[in-house]
């Protein structure tokens, strides 16, 4: 599949780039050519392939042929793609990659497929299917477990697209964006539709390209990342965002109310929004002229949105799934409300507070609760402290694995001490493992929303947790902070 001319302007590296008139041009085009391919009508398509136009292009294409399109990891291994392409009934894999290994159904190379302008169409001029029909298959995290499908309807894609619109706000003629998360993570693909709909143009970074070099190239107007970006961007002195931002959307975890502070200094908004994987409208979002600092801003119109007893956060709404591919049972009550497993609280003004995960709590072994999410948060205020998990589920202490911002932990432990000080006695962290190594740089760690998986990394330090624990055994009550350093 050929790719979009670039907008007028020269540009050092080759950024493509589209607007919703020739996203309709190329998909009408480009559904003839996958109907020749072999793309059959109304079934599910798989789509593996690096950033770029083609990538949007093919999604358009498949939505004209009726067809659902599932988004691929392409950082699946060969044995996890075949087994999701089989449990999913998936009947073509468009790709731009040769890396894939042998698929268990025929791939079409989106590369390879000419995309001509006066070639004749068999087609319909307007997409076939329904509002219910299916558009597309999503994966939820994976955080705590194996990523499990989510089917939603090309209705529920529209509720959620004019949703998103609306909380931006207006957008100027001039607005454009950046395309630089992978395509498989729902955040970008949204961001994306929503471009289109508001007839903003979507630049596609190269894959080679730093984001931050992209940012300076493109100068995009809004900038969308999960919140470990924009502390990088602060630290690394590149908080300009390229230099034209006015507007910053950030979600799939907890970002610092100073660096929201930082960029409202430099006049960004950063707007922080809240949603899960099983519901494709975001839960709430602060928007362009309603936001307050530290929230996930309101619930969005048409989700009820409402606090239980134990202060998990339930949602109704036309966005919400009706259950997980392949039969898992779904946390529904007898009012279809869905429990999210966030915990949170509302103010008296009705923003909405994320307050940890349901099951960051755990008991020690003395029958202590600890909240771990909270004491997390605040080890990554500290600037010696990049990433960091807690650990203490069934042990007489609690213990802390530390990514740091530089190779020696001496400027962690007092920092550490300092927190131990605000602590009661069982939160307090006896020891640490503390590595220079950011999780996401170890395959699987993270989600592709940059999201902690906190059980695979126990699992990945394990040998050094219980060198650790056993030295704190060893050495019986004491108030030196013990160090397990990783190499």
């Amino acid at each position: 599949m050929s790719m979009p001319p670039r907008e007028t302007g020269s540009f050092e590296n080759d950024y493509g780039s589209l607007n919703a008139a020739e996203l309709s041009a190329y998909a009408r085009r480009a559904a003839e050519h996958l109907f020749r391919a072999g793309i059959p009508h109304n079934a599910r398509i798989g789509l593996c392939a690096d950033n770029g136009p083609a990538w949007d292009v093919a999604q358009a294409a498949c939505w004209r042929l009726g067809s659902s399109v599932v988004a691929l990891d392409p950082a699946l291994s060969a044995s996890d793609l075949s087994a999701t392409v089989t449990e999913l009934n998936i009947r073509r894999v468009l790709t731009n990659r040769h890396d894939l290994g042998a698929l268990p159904v025929p791939t079409v190379q989106l590369g390879t497929l000419e995309l001509l302008a006066d070639a004749p169409t068999r087609l319909a001029d307007e997409p076939t299917g329904g509002l219910d029909d299916e558009a597309m298959v999503t994966f939820t995290s994976g955080t705590t477990s194996r990523p499990k499908a989510i089917a939603y309807s090309h209705r529920q894609l529209l509720e959620a697209i004019k949703r998103v619109a609306d909380a931006l706000g207006p957008i100027r003629q001039d607005d454009r964006t950046l395309c630089w998360l992978p395509m498989n993570n729902l955040f970008q693909r949204m961001m994306n539709l929503v471009s289109f709909q508001s007839n903003m143009r979507v630049f596609y970074k190269p894959f080679a390209v730093d984001v931050f070099t992209a940012l300076k190239t493109v100068q995009p107007t809004i900038v969308i990342g999960v919140p470990r970006f924009y502390e990088k961007a602060v630290t690394l002195g590149e908080d300009d965002l390229g230099g034209r931002a006015r507007l910053a959307i950030t979600g799939s975890a907890a970002s610092s109310r100073n660096v929201i502070r930082h960029f409202e200094d430099r006049g960004i908004a950063l707007l922080e929004a809240y949603g899960v994987s099983e519901s494709l409208v975001p839960i709430a979002a602060n928007s362009s002229t309603e936001r307050r600092q530290g929230s996930v801003g309101k619930p969005l119109p048409g989700n009820d949105v409402r606090i239980a007893n134990t202060g998990e956060i339930e949602v109704r709404g036309p966005g919400v799934f009706t259950g997980y591919l392949g039969g898992e049972p779904a946390r529904f009550d007898g009012n279809g409300f869905y429990s999210t497993g966030d915990r949170g609280y509302f103010d008296r003004d009705g923003f909405l507070y994320i307050d940890g995960r349901m099951d960051d709590v755990f008991k020690t072994s003395t029958g202590r609760k600890v909240d771990a999410a909270r004491i997390e948060t605040k080890l990554c205020s500290y600037a010696s402290v990049n990433e960091a998990v807690v650990v203490g589920a069934d042990r007489k202490v609690v213990t802390a694995i530390i990514v740091g911002r530089g190779d020696d932990p001496a400027g962690t432990i007092p920092e550490i001490t300092r927190l131990n000080e605000e602590l009661i006695s069982y939160e307090r962290i006896a020891g640490i493992v503390f590595s220079h190594r950011p999780f996401a740089e170890t395959s699987g760690l993270k989600t592709t929303n940059g999201k902690l998986r906190k059980n695979a990394i126990v699992e990945h330090y394990s040998r050094e947790i219980e060198e650790l624990y056993q030295r704190l055994e060893e050495a019986g009550r004491q108030s030196t902070i013990f160090v397990k350093q990783v190499l």
